[in-house]
């Protein structure tokens, strides 16, 4: 796409983006540059914007990103709602056809200005689809809103709440049926839940979505029990993960103030786990921060596809970073997005431009191999098609 395109309506088509190289008489030709422009963004009208805003298509502070090929949900963290397209925006800035979490698109209070309740929310973080279940992690209000189907009018109540016993409770601690500042929620393809329980150090696994509410979870990650709530660098320990994703065979975990990503086999079978892998860190003990294709600064969202491509959020580094399917620990990433290269990682590298990033809290990769990013300091989602 040519820079002069931004601004005006873009049609989600294919597109492949090919660089090639001849080295030795043999061509290779790598798919999707680490900085294509995007086919489209929500948010903003323009690759160089990325001022606030509320109503149907401004947003502050975009965050998770979920889709299950038909809707699309957004979670406008810091105007406290979420955001759902009833089908794939096709056009720049295109509008929200729902809202969550407030009666109209024009509010953005916390709990809409009241006590919280059954329709309310107070800095939405994580979405996830599955089988027509919405679920969204209400990161203040230390729970996670489950839909048992899609909601279909603005500011529709949830039917179960998950970390608290009632719709009006909001208090945190550390148990099997608590939460303390929850962030991304996933769902396995056998529909088990995880949820990046950060305030209390830790992952809650629930073997299926709960269909009551203040339901107990199965298996913890990060602690050896559910009442306990310690920060740890090992390989058993985790220190306020804000990620979380799973396929068939693993779970991925942002472990953000250990700056790393671990990765844990399933099925769970017992609390507290060793993990199997660790990317960002040289070994299981370290914790340090870097800029580099085997380092991270503060990784929040991730995301594991089905192919095991993995995708993270890394966000003080503004980047995306790409493991292909089939890594082993410490691995290096295998590609980048919102840098010019592995060693560079400002905020907005080269200025604001529709392919810098600030401070990226989402990511989700799509079946027609669209890249969605949560660009959280820049306010805008930004899909681009990217392995």
């Amino acid at each position: 796409m040519m820079n002069d395109h931004i601004g005006s309506s873009f049609i989600l088509l294919p597109v492949l983006i090919l660089t090639a190289a001849c080295t030795n008489g043999t061509l290779t030709v790598t798919a999707f540059n680490s900085q294509s422009p995007p086919t489209s963004l929500l948010g903003q009208s323009s690759g160089n914007a990325n001022g606030t805003g509320v109503g149907a298509a401004g947003m502050n502070g975009p965050r998770a990103i979920a889709s299950d090929g038909t809707h699309v949900v957004v979670t406008d963290q810091s105007n406290n709602r979420v955001l759902i397209w009833n089908s794939v925006p096709m056009v720049v800035n295109q509008p929200a056809d729902l809202v969550l979490g407030q009666l109209t698109m024009f509010g953005n209070s916390p709990n809409m200005g009241a006590a919280t309740a059954q329709n309310s929310l107070s800095n939405p973080t994580g979405a996830a689809i599955y089988n027509g279940h919405l679920l969204i992690s209400d990161y203040t209000n230390n729970r996670v809103l489950v839909w048992n189907s899609f909601p279909t009018v603005n500011g529709q109540n949830a039917d179960v709440v998950m970390g608290q016993i009632n719709f009006t409770n909001n208090g945190s601690s550390a148990s099997s049926t608590t939460l303390h500042s929850p962030v991304q929620v996933s769902v396995d393809p056998g529909g088990g839940v995880y949820i990046a329980d950060s305030g209390n150090h830790r992952v809650l696994y629930y073997s299926a979505i709960p269909i009551s509410s203040g339901s107990a979870a199965s298996w913890v990650l990060g602690q050896g029990s559910m009442a306990t709530a310690t920060p740890n660098t090992s390989q058993s320990g985790l220190a306020g993960p804000y990620g979380v994703s799973a396929n068939s065979n693993y779970v991925a975990v942002g472990d953000t103030s250990n700056n790393r990503v671990v990765i844990y086999s399933t099925p769970l079978s017992t609390n507290g786990p060793l993990a199997v892998m660790v990317l960002g860190q040289p070994n299981f003990t370290s914790g340090g921060t870097g800029c580099s294709s085997v380092n991270m600064n503060s990784p929040q969202g991730v995301f594991f596809k089905s192919n095991g491509n993995l995708y993270v959020a890394d966000n003080t580094n503004n980047r995306i970073l790409y493991w292909a399917g089939g890594f082993g620990t410490t691995q290096a990433a295998t590609q980048f997005y919102g840098q010019p290269n592995f060693a560079t990682c400002s905020l907005n590298s080269g200025g604001l431009s529709q392919t810098s990033l600030a401070s990226p809290n989402g990511v989700f990769s799509d079946t027609g191999g669209y890249l969605w990013v949560g660009d959280w300091s820049n306010n805008r989602v930004i899909i681009t098609p990217w392995y």
